[in-house]
């Protein structure tokens, strides 16, 4: 007898130089051969199997109709009962729902909660479903009448359940017996439909004759079922049969699988194994010669490339750690502080640069973040780079931030900062360069403040220029004024240009009354005096500028209306010794602590005494040349000059004008015999009188030694008369006039008629008062 073993290394050399694409498709034919007469036998005994289904689904549709139809009567009248006692909607829905079953065979009965949308018209003639779904059915002529009777019990429940659900609605049937007329529901009526004897006896019958329905279908179908049975036994024998062939074939495809396949396999994967654990230099020594035995040639030179690729590899690896080594030196030893920062703002390696700048150690600093120890003002322009790097928006940036040193002080730095990412694009880390710009913050400190010194500088220039073009204009136009009123018009007009927050003054020296006049004022108050002496300032007294800070910390002028709110300034114009005037300002402002107003002022004040000391003296001059010395009147040269004008001008207004002359009796007897000094002493009287009584407007003058002219404007002959006769008179009593001598006057005067433009005659050198 033949041992096992040698049975499986009989069938194994039967197939040891056999391809596998050989042995597989013959296989496989086999197979195929097999399969196609199982599969005829297959389908034989599946069509038996789906004679026998097809009975035992005929017996189960139709016990389950039956059963579903009595299952779904039951509902019909407990909702309709539950809907009649609590008229709640739900029940109302359900019972609609059940009387629109459609199909108890293709369809499943739908449990609650139902849908609620059907109408309330449903007809009696849901049962016809349940008759459609019979036909399906392979029932007898004794089970047809069973079933039409279930039918019809069916129908009468379901009518006399519908009749009752519509009353509760108020509904009722129309002529043809729908039920669309619209009542007052009823209840009760409903509740006694329901409740009535011969609809409970209906759903009696209605199961006693379900159930015999029901055994009549079992018992028949169960003698069919039994001969389909036997023919399936037979045909399950010769299945088995075949089974057994392709068993045996199965067992030849396996010894060559095993020896042919599985040991091949099983070593290329034990070297496989191998490879896993790292060692490349394991060689398989499979020796078949079919695809395996290529598979196994295949895999050995595999393992020598992948061991050269090692090879390989660890040069790589040895160059990158070079290559890492040579970074880290570089990073420690650089000039500038260098780190790399996680996404998180952790410190994960710094150099010491960077620790010397910011005053914290290695460890120190790995237990902080780049937020730490950032100035809090630089905090969101710090985050909001970060951010914009980390979204892709830059590639690196460039910023200027403080970090906080560990002792408290701020130090600038210049960071260039750039993200590192994966081979997928993913940021890993930050790396970042840091230097120290804190001399160059300095520096550019400094030269901030130079700019904005040079640029005060420059402004205060400009306005020094502004203000010295203002005071240059204001000396040209007052170097051709007229006289003192135009003067004094520019000069108001010129400090309100160079001063509009001041309130000012200015006061004119007069040489014959002694006193301060103030001829202008500016600004929203007016507190100079109108007249004043010279001991009410302080300025003119000193003879220098006078600034006071506040008139209440110290001794004040008294020329003041009311006193200042703040200080003022007080300029004396005095030009070689001679007072001309006083300047004046006052404001809210401190005067003291404005330097450059305090030159304005001065330059200002300096050209305007010197303007006015010019004007002054022009007219002093003028005053010489048209002006008698000794009598103050005006003399001959003006009177010629003056009276053609003024006719001129009375002719041309129409207005009447009188011209009169008069003469000291006996004047040239009192210097003869008295002398010159009498003599000029009672002319210097005469022409005080003359000018104290003769009006603003009218004009005085001395036509030559003890003679006088007086034109007067714009008066009748009355008032001229008058006038002319008051001066007669007080020469009578003001006149101090020498012991013996004469007081008396020769007067005369013509008056121009305005009608005719001629002149009248009304006194002559007859004339006289005494």
């Amino acid at each position: 007898m033949f041992s096992l073993r040698a049975i499986k290394t009989g069938i194994a050399n039967l197939f040891v130089n056999i391809s596998i694409h050989v042995f597989y498709p013959v296989v496989i034919f086999l197979a195929f051969a097999l399969w196609i007469i199982l599969f005829g036998l297959i389908m034989k005994s599946h069509q038996i199997q789906n004679h026998i289904n097809e009975t035992e689904h005929q017996r189960y549709n139709t016990v389950t109709l039956i059963r579903e139809l009595n299952q779904y009567t039951n509902d019909l009248v407990r909702f309709a009962l539950l809907y009649a006692v609590n008229s709640r909607p739900e029940y109302l829905a359900a019972f609609n729902n059940a009387i629109a079953h459609q199909s108890a065979v293709a369809k499943q009965l739908k449990r609650y909660p139902v849908s609620t949308d059907l109408p309330v018209k449903t007809s009696f003639s849901a049962s016809r479903d349940f008759r459609a779904s019979a036909h399906l059915l392979v029932l007898t002529h004794s089970e047809l009448a069973l079933l039409q009777a279930v039918f019809d019990r069916l129908d009468d429940l379901w009518r006399v359940s519908q009749k009752a659900v519509y009353t509760l609605q108020g509904l009722y049937p129309d002529p043809q017996g729908i039920y669309s007329i619209k009542g007052k529901p009823d209840k009760e009526l409903a509740q006694r439909i329901l409740q009535n004897e011969e609809y409970l006896e209906d759903q009696t019958k209605l199961g006693q004759r379900a159930a015999e329905l029901i055994n009549s279908v079992n018992l028949r179908m169960q003698s069919e079922t039994n001969d389909w049975r036997s023919s399936l036994s037979a045909i399950f024998l010769l299945e088995n049969i075949l089974i057994f062939i392709a068993v045996i074939i199965c067992i030849y495809a396996y010894f060559f699988a095993r020896h042919q396949v599985l040991k091949p396999l099983i070593e290329l994967s034990n070297q496989a194994k191998m490879i896993l654990l790292g060692n490349y230099h394991i060689r398989n020594q499979i020796s078949v010669k079919n695809e395996v035995g290529d598979l196994a040639n295949i895999q050995n030179l595999m393992c020598a490339s992948i061991e050269s690729d090692i090879n390989e590899h660890k040069r790589m690896e040895a160059e990158l750690q070079t290559s890492e080594e040579s970074f880290r030196n570089t990073m420690e030893n650089a000039p500038i502080g260098m780190a790399i920062v996680s996404l998180e703002g952790k410190w994960l390696q710094v150099n010491q640069a960077l620790c010397d700048i910011i005053g914290y150690s290695k460890e120190e600093m790995y237990t902080r973040t780049f937020m730490d120890i950032t100035h809090p003002d630089d905090m969101d322009i710090s985050l909001e780079a970060t951010r914009k790097l980390l979204q892709g928006e830059f590639h690196t940036f460039q910023q200027e931030k403080r970090y906080l040193r560990k002792d408290g002080s701020t130090v600038w730095v210049l960071i260039n900062a750039s993200i590192m990412r994966d081979e997928n694009g993913k940021p890993l880390n930050f790396i970042s360069q840091i230097q120290d710009i804190s001399e160059r913050k300095q520096s550019e400190e400094k030269l901030a403040t130079l700019t904005v010194q040079m640029s005060s500088t420059l402004n205060e220039l400009q306005q020094r220029e502004q203000e010295a073009v203002i005071i240059n204009k204001m000396n040209d136009l007052l170097q051709v004024c007229h006289d003192s009123a135009e003067a004094y018009s520019i000069i108001t007009t010129t400090a309100q240009e160079l001063f509009p927050r001041f309130n000012g003054g200015l006061a004119i020296y007069n040489i014959k009354s002694k006193h301060l006049e103030t001829v202008s004022q500016w600004g929203d108050s007016h507190l100079l005096k109108s007249v004043f002496s010279t001991d009410d300032c302080w300025a003119i007294r000193s003879g220098h500028n006078l600034i006071i800070d506040h008139h209440k910390k110290t001794i004040s002028c008294h020329h003041f209306l009311s006193p200042p709110r703040n200080g003022y300034f007080d300029a004396p114009l005095i030009v070689q010794g001679k007072l001309i005037g006083l300047f004046h300002l006052n404001d809210t402002i401190n005067l003291v602590d404005t330097e450059n107003l305090q030159q304005l002022l001065t330059s200002f004040s300096e050209v305007i005494k010197l303007s006015l000391a010019n004007i002054q003296l022009r007219e002093a001059l003028q005053e010489q040349a048209i002006r008698d010395p000794l009598t103050g009147l005006y003399n001959r040269r003006y009177l010629d000059e003056t009276l053609p004008r003024e006719i001129r001008r009375v002719q041309r207004e129409n207005t009447p004008l009188t011209v009169a002359m008069l003469d000291l009796d006996h004047f040239k007897q009192i210097n003869d015999t008295l002398g010159h000094e009498v003599g000029d002493d009672l002319l210097k009287q005469a022409g005080k009188l003359f000018q104290d009584n003769m009006r603003y407007s009218d004009i005085a003058c001395r036509y030559g030694g003890d003679e006088f002219v007086f034109v007067i404007f714009h008066s009748s002959l009355n008032d001229a008369a008058s006038r002319l006769n008051t001066i007669r008179e007080k020469n009578q009593t003001d006149i101090i006039a020498p012991s013996g001598s004469s007081r008396t006057v020769n007067l005369g005067f013509h008056r121009h008629r305005p009608v005719s433009g001629a002149w009248q005659q009304h006194g002559g050198p007859a004339a006289r008062s005494g």
